[in-house]
């Protein structure tokens, strides 16, 4: 640990950010309770960029002045915020938090399958490939295919499944589009943070007239598990997860990853009560699984001398 830079510091924050985004399924499980889809989008991010914003103002930080950077930021924006915050929100309708946690985990398979395509330098290597095929066998146990031969339950929660998977796919193909556009602009992690969380209100405007015309039931449950997630899971923790890629290195900050799943079933399950099928764990397993095979294919690039994407 020692030989890690800020070692004890990113310990910290590793584990705030396993907590915090682990339980994000279950905020918004509970933010729905008061909370329309559209205004937990909107909400999510008005809350991150002002936090972010507020410190921006108070260390004295500058906004780039290039176009081109605020142009790759906006579609960072949409990717990882915007257009997941909403599809996130509307299967947690559908869905219980602990399946929609495990359904996240497929981003970095995702993300190692769109690395060729948009970084043509850098080919998956065979082991990455059987990562990513072990991946998409997890997904296709934890879907279940079997249960929707009773065409009745196929409408249940399907399309919340596909939304779902839809999400961490978008959010896997920002992650490579910031390495592929961002990770070269020499901007801190404050600034890039409060650029990304701010421009994603832009895909989320449309939602204006959705979110307005919706009363909202003020408790103190829904607002505060929302305050959680745009102040700290939107704000606060964009910030520690771009420390730790930078001081750790993109492997080991990915392995943030493997713990959210399991932190989002025990919540689901222990303040929710909500139950899981055999299939479920077993699918999160492979997925898991193609993951880690993923990330051996990686490391055995980089030690053979060829670069491998840096994830932020």
């Amino acid at each position: 640990m020692a030989r890690i830079p800020g070692a004890w510091p990113n310990v910290l924050r590793f584990a705030a950010m396993v907590l915090v985004w682990g339980s994000s399924f279950l905020l918004i499980k509970l933010s729905l309770g008061a909370f329309s889809v559209p205004q937990i989008a909107l909400l999510r991010v008005f809350f991150g960029a002002t936090v972010l914003g507020i410190i921006m103002l108070t260390t004295r930080r500058r906004l780039p002045r290039s176009r081109r950077l605020w142009g790759h930021m906006a579609v960072v924006g949409a990717a990882q915020c915007g257009l997941p915050f909403i599809m996130t929100a509307w299967s947690g309708q559908y869905l219980p938090s602990s399946l929609s946690s495990i359904f996240n985990a497929i981003a970095p398979t995702m993300t190692v399958a769109f690395t060729p395509l948009l970084l043509k330098s850098e080919r998956l290597t065979r082991v990455q490939v059987l990562g990513v095929v072990i991946g998409i066998v997890g997904v296709l146990v934890l879907i279940g295919p079997w249960r929707f031969l009773d065409l009745s339950h196929l409408a249940d929660t399907l399309p919340a499944q596909l939304v779902m998977l839809c999400s961490a796919t978008v959010y896997a193909f920002g992650l490579v589009y910031m390495r592929r556009f961002v990770s070269v602009s020499g901007h801190d992690a404050v600034t890039i943070s409060f650029l990304q969380v701010s421009l994603a209100s832009l895909p989320l405007l449309i939602l204006i007239p959705a979110a307005v015309t919706v009363s909202v039931t003020f408790s103190l449950v829904p607002v505060g598990a929302i305050l959680i997630l745009g102040c700290i899971g939107t704000g606060v923790a964009y910030i520690w997860n771009t420390r730790i890629v930078r001081d750790w290195g993109a492997t080991r900050a990915s392995t943030v990853t493997y713990l959210m799943p399991m932190v989002g079933v025990i919540l689901g399950v222990v303040v929710l009560g909500e139950t899981i099928d055999w299939n479920e764990p077993i699918g999160g397993a492979l997925i898991l699984a193609g993951v880690v095979t993923s990330q051996l294919g990686a490391a055995h690039r980089r030690a053979v001398g060829v670069s491998s994407p840096v994830v932020t």
